[in-house]
């Protein structure tokens, strides 16, 4: 496995806490799960572009 290091807010990690103890699991583990679901839905839609609702760059340049 690929270590990595993510900087999230402060809440969003406390959510994220919070369900992994009632789940019975690592913080670690279900972000590990969410990218692999996300991974395998991106293939299955055959997508190569994400969409991240922000505006283009080069609009925002020209603004």
């Amino acid at each position: 496995m690929q270590r990595i290091t993510i900087t999230v807010e402060p809440d969003h990690y406390a959510a994220m806490a919070c369900i992994a103890k009632e789940s019975d699991v690592t913080v670690s583990w279900i972000i590990r799960r969410l990218m692999r679901d996300f991974l395998e839905h991106r293939e299955r839609e055959g997508s190569s572009r994400l969409d991240l609702g922000r505006p283009d760059k080069t609009v925002a340049a020209d603004a």
